[in-house]
């Protein structure tokens, strides 16, 4: 895949040019985006660069419902399948998902699902976290939907009749390092690191999110 770039506000520049360039900054949310997802959404925007031009953009929901217990990190299995995550912006059609689907130019819901641990599943990555893609006009609704929606919403991203799916790195500990950030992880996977918050029943608390924008499963 080739990614392209653009100047934002704040720029995270990689150790390699191997890895693509982050730009963090504060775009609006697209306007098609409606007042009920937009709300939701904190205000930084996180764009992926190479060369002058713009590829990927995402907006992350600033409060993620959970069921974590206080005082441990944040486990993507403490989030009901079918939360909205954000909002993921595709610039250039080079862009593909987790099983190498290539995904249109155009404005996705982002939502929580995971895999089911049957004969099917297996192998097709480390942990059964990922977050979801839909078209923006087949999702406009705040609420957790049903798996069986998600999964229906999801075929339409790529129109090859399959869910299309970022893989989502979990996080064993808080990370060491300042996020945002773009890595690559012990997969030759890239990884776009941001910050969000998880509302558990008391209070709130970190939420970590690792989103794989580059790799794909080897499974067949």
């Amino acid at each position: 895949m080739n990614l392209l770039s653009s100047i934002l506000f704040l720029s995270v520049l990689l150790p390699t040019d191997d890895v693509p360039k982050l730009e963090s900054g504060k775009q609006p949310f697209p306007k098609q985006v409606a007042q009920e997802l937009s709300e939701s959404l904190a205000p930084a925007s996180y764009t992926i660069l190479e060369d002058g031009k713009e590829v990927l953009r995402f907006w992350i929901r600033k409060l993620v419902p959970s069921a974590a217990t206080p005082g441990g990190i944040v486990g993507y299995d403490s989030i009901e399948d079918g939360t909205f995550l954000g909002i993921f912006e595709v610039i250039d059609d080079s862009f593909s998902d987790f099983r190498g689907q290539t995904i249109p130019v155009g404005i996705y819901t982002l939502r929580l699902a995971t895999h089911p641990q049957d004969g099917n599943h297996m192998g097709i990555a480390p942990s059964p976290a990922f977050a979801l893609l839909s078209p923006l006009d087949e999702d406009q609704k705040l609420d957790a939907v049903s798996r069986d929606d998600l999964m229906e919403r999801s075929k339409k991203a790529a129109k090859t009749g399959h869910p299309c799916a970022l893989f989502l790195d979990p996080f064993v500990e808080a990370p060491t390092e300042p996020l945002p950030r773009v890595r690559e992880n012990e997969q030759k996977h890239v990884v776009l690191d941001v910050s969000s918050k998880a509302k558990l029943e008391s209070e709130e608390a970190d939420l970590p999110l690792g989103i794989v924008f580059i790799g794909k499963t080897e499974a067949e």
